[in-house]
């Protein structure tokens, strides 16, 4: 036979209801983490951080905002801007020489 379920104290149980608390205090942990990172950090590391975060959120929103029919011609471009961006840093890295 299967063994028996733990047993878990009353009123200790996790519904539907504690997610918001959840999400209240991560979000508060990520703030506050935020806070002691601009405080202590250097101004252009905090502003590096914040145009990533910032990046990061924005990117997340416009992908999966993006239809199925339009998804291929938008990798395409994507792959393209990937591969210009790659093909500048080389040649940047390479001091403007040519072979």
């Amino acid at each position: 036979p299967p063994p028996p379920p733990p047993a878990t104290a009353p009123g200790l149980e996790v519904g539907p209801a504690m997610a918001p608390g959840k999400q209240a205090l991560l979000a508060t942990s990520g703030l506050g983490a935020l806070l002691g990172i601009g405080i202590t950090a250097p101004p252009a590391f905090t502003a590096q951080l914040t145009t990533f975060a910032l990046a990061c959120v924005i990117g997340y929103k416009v992908v999966w905002g993006v239809s199925h029919s339009l998804h291929s011609p938008l990798m395409s471009v994507t792959n393209a801007v990937s591969g210009i961006v790659a093909v500048a840093g080389m040649h940047l890295m390479g001091k403007g020489f040519v072979p």
